[in-house]
C-alpha cells in the first residue's frame, strides 16, 4: 500500500457515465422521472455509439449506447445479487423529499431493486 497521503480538496461530481441498452429509452426515463434535460447529443454510427449527456438537476451523466453490448445480469445466476459483478453498480439522488420522489417514482411505474429506500443521514 502506497503511505503517501492523498490529494485532498474539495471537489464535486461532474459527469458519471452509462451504458444503456436503448438511449432514447433511457433519456425518456431520466426526463420523466427526475428532471433531468438533454444537454449534449454526439452518435458515432459507423462505430455503432449514440451518446448523450443530461443533466441540470447539480450533476451531468453520459448515456452510451454501444450496439451489441450486454447487459450485466447476463453474467449472473437469477438468485445472485448484482454485487457480484465489479464495477459501476448506482446512482444515489439526494433530495428534500425522500418520501414524495419515491410516491412519484412509482406511480411512474419505476421498480426498485431494493424495495425499500430509506434516508442515509449524515451523507
Amino acid at each position: 500500500m502506497n503511505s503517501q497521503k492523498p490529494f485532498r480538496t474539495t471537489y464535486s461530481v461532474h459527469t458519471v457515465a452509462l451504458s444503456v441498452a436503448q438511449i432514447e429509452r433511457a433519456l425518456q426515463w431520466y426526463a420523466t422521472n427526475l428532471g433531468f434535460e438533454l444537454l449534449h447529443r454526439r452518435d458515432y454510427p459507423e462505430e455503432r455509439i449514440y451518446t448523450a449527456i443530461v443533466g441540470g438537476v447539480g450533476f451531468q451523466l453520459e448515456l452510451i449506447q454501444k450496439d451489441g453490448s450486454v447487459s450485466p445480469s447476463r453474467f449472473l445466476k437469477e438468485d445472485d445479487p448484482p454485487t457480484m459483478l465489479q464495477g459501476f453498480k448506482k446512482v444515489v439522488i439526494q433530495t428534500q423529499d425522500l418520501a414524495a420522489l419515491y410516491d412519484t417514482l412509482k406511480q411512474n411505474g419505476v421498480t426498485f431493486v431494493y424495495p425499500g429506500i430509506q434516508e442515509t443521514p449524515g451523507i
